[in-house]
């Protein structure tokens, strides 16, 4: 089974493939770090009613267990929401993940889906 988000769902596909919860996973734009990511503004996590314990607890970033799981991690460097990063501070820290820099802003590059299945596909033969 493998694992396909964009955004705060990529959040989970990259958890997914952190825990080794999932043969491999791809990630568009995607926040790893929830310590560091104030999603569209300061009280985001407020109103979540998160504390840095639980937003640590969440972030794939700090969830790296022995034996991760591929991740292909699409971001474009022009993303104003989550900050492109997020995708490179994970791929450097996880060695079975791989960043392809997209363009356009958050999760505005079409190529997206046509790089994620294309990768998907090499994976399930």
């Amino acid at each position: 089974m493998f694992a396909y988000g964009e955004s705060v769902g990529g959040n989970l596909a990259e958890m997914l493939a952190v825990r080794a919860r999932v043969a491999g996973a791809v990630a568009v734009a995607a926040p790893s770090d929830l310590l560091t990511w104030q999603g569209q503004d300061r009280s985001y996590w407020r109103l979540l009613g998160m504390s840095r314990r639980e937003r640590r607890a969440a972030s794939p970033l700090y969830r790296i267990g022995l034996r991760p799981r591929p991740l292909l991690a699409l971001h474009s460097p022009a993303d104003d929401i989550v900050p492109f990063d997020q995708s490179r501070r994970l791929a450097r820290a996880l060695p079975s993940a791989r960043l392809i820099r997209l363009s356009g802003g958050h999760l505005k590059d079409s190529n997206a889906i046509r790089i994620a299945l294309r990768w998907l596909r090499r994976r399930t033969r």
